[in-house]
């Protein structure tokens, strides 16, 4: 087994993007998409050395995907073992460290370090795309060289504990499984499938060769920044709004990945 562990979670491949980078700075390094991971004997491995959790910022907070999957995932509880978190962010990161420095007490496992990376928005019912895309994404390479390091050499740093904005948080995440009601399909549609084969939270199905919506959405826009024909919207918000996924990440990798 891997001596090195990453969990990622992305919806449009930045956090992805991050975890590969780790993963080749670290020797013997598997990264897993928690959407892909069964829970079995891959961590009862008692030469892990580090494991980490990669994943974007969502509301000032932690998606609830990645707290459910923390809160089911047998960890090893070892004191030998670097446990960090790197989340990606457009805006602030929030009480994402702090949430994942809870969820870990939990299972009385210390979190040793956690670091935000800025990246391109791809909150698209809010934001467009932003015109400074290739400076912020030549800015996150120089931060990611620097995080990378840090988490080859075991470096802690002290982490906050959570605040009210935690409850903001979990109050938001589950207004979001219900948002894509206001999603709207297009007469662009032309039944290609990538949005159900892509779409991280298994939230779509196809009903007479169009996708339909589950309301149990993580709203991280994958379905609508990676549609090739910009066929899927969010009500009246994004008809006119420039796409984006991370240039690094393709299409295929994100559906392999998440299984």
């Amino acid at each position: 087994m891997a001596k090195n562990i990453i969990f990622y979670f992305t919806g449009t491949g930045n956090s992805l993007k991050i975890a590969k980078d780790v993963s080749e700075y670290l020797s013997d390094c598997q990264i897993i998409s928690m959407m892909a991971y069964k829970n079995g004997d891959l961590l009862e491995n008692d030469n892990i050395e580090r494991i980490g959790f990669v994943f974007p910022v969502y509301g000032a907070g932690t998606p609830n995907i990645v707290k459910k999957f923390i809160s089911n995932i047998k960890l090893p509880n070892s004191e030998n073992i670097y446990f960090y978190t790197i989340v990606s962010y457009a805006v602030s990161k929030g009480v994402s460290i702090p949430i994942i420095k809870e969820k870990l007490a939990e299972k009385n496992i210390f979190l040793n370090a956690g670091f935000g990376i800025k990246m391109v928005s791809n909150w698209i019912v809010t934001y467009d795309k932003p015109k400074n895309a290739e400076d912020i994404l030549r800015k996150a390479e120089i931060e990611i060289g620097l995080v990378k390091e840090l988490v080859k050499n075991k470096v802690s740093n002290k982490t906050k504990n959570p605040n009210i904005l935690k409850y903001i948080n979990d109050f938001a995440i589950k207004i979001f499984s219900k948002k894509d009601k206001g999603y709207n399909v297009s007469e662009k549609c032309n039944g290609c499938m990538i949005c159900y084969k892509i779409c991280p939270a298994k939230n779509i199905e196809f009903f007479e060769n169009r996708p339909k919506f589950k309301n149990n959405c993580e709203q991280c826009m994958s379905c609508i920044q990676f549609c090739p024909n910009e066929a899927i919207n969010y009500k009246k918000l994004t008809q006119k709004r420039l796409r984006y996924t991370n240039p690094d990440i393709s299409v295929n990798e994100m559906i392999n990945n998440n299984g």
